[in-house]
């Protein structure tokens, strides 16, 4: 859930926040990393294909991270992206595995 205050926020990423989100951005790249690998090893068919959907979603989501880090864009862009990004991937996964 995404308020509409964290939709419309304007500030940019501060230096001090910097530090605290490239930290959160190699976390969850590790861990995307993870789940990509053990879906690919142990997963059936319907969510290897998954594994796709899911790559092309974590390469949209390190960009937008790297707008925000680079102030490109604001907060609230940051967060209306990853509500897309997240509706996207729900809408994907529902028409996946209603094809397998």
């Amino acid at each position: 859930k995404m308020t509409l205050k964290q939709q419309s926020d304007n500030s940019f990423i501060s230096e001090a926040e910097k530090i605290g989100f490239s930290r959160y951005r190699v976390d969850t790249n590790d861990s995307n990393n993870k789940t990509i690998a053990v879906i690919q090893t142990y997963g059936e068919s319907q969510y290897k294909v998954i594994c796709t959907v899911l790559q092309k979603l974590f390469i949209q989501s390190e960009k937008a991270a790297l707008d925000l880090y680079e102030g490109n864009i604001t907060w609230g862009e940051f967060n209306k992206i990853r509500r897309e990004q997240f509706q996207d991937l729900q809408a994907e996964f529902s028409r996946i595995i209603k094809i397998k």
